[in-house]
């Protein structure tokens, strides 16, 4: 079991992903200690269906600035410790290839509106994307 690193990512993490009771249980945990935060009409995957695949292309726009561009490969999931104003918590991070490297980003950025999309020929950002 992958719980509670907070190491980064390494090859032998790539392949590997959270279960769906694993998800299910930290994200209602989230929702009893944070509901201000997620909402209860929120569901796990956000804007997505499901949990993002092996191999799923992902992209984003760093600051959503047109020129800054930022794509990755999925490669597995997993749990990383928080420390966090109420102690040491748990959140689901994505581990992803990202410029020829091995790193990690978190489950929410990767499922919530204005995060991460999939595919790699999302559109740059304009003013109105969020209005």
């Amino acid at each position: 079991m992958y719980m509670f690193e907070n190491d980064d990512p390494t090859p032998a993490d790539e392949g590997k992903f959270l279960s769906e009771a694993e998800l299910a249980a930290w994200f209602q945990s989230m929702q009893r200690a944070y509901p201000e935060v997620f909402k209860a009409d929120e569901t796990l995957y956000g804007v997505f269906n499901e949990q993002h695949s092996f191999g799923q292309k992902l992209m984003t726009y760093f600051d959503d600035d047109p020129s800054k561009p930022m794509k990755c490969e999925v490669l597995g999931s997993r749990m990383v410790k928080d420390e966090q104003g109420r102690g040491i918590t748990q959140s689901p991070r994505y581990v992803i290839r990202i410029n020829g490297e091995l790193s990690q980003i978190p489950w929410t950025s990767a499922h919530e509106e204005g995060g991460w999309w999939r595919g790699w020929d999302i559109p740059p950002p304009t003013s109105s994307w969020f209005s």
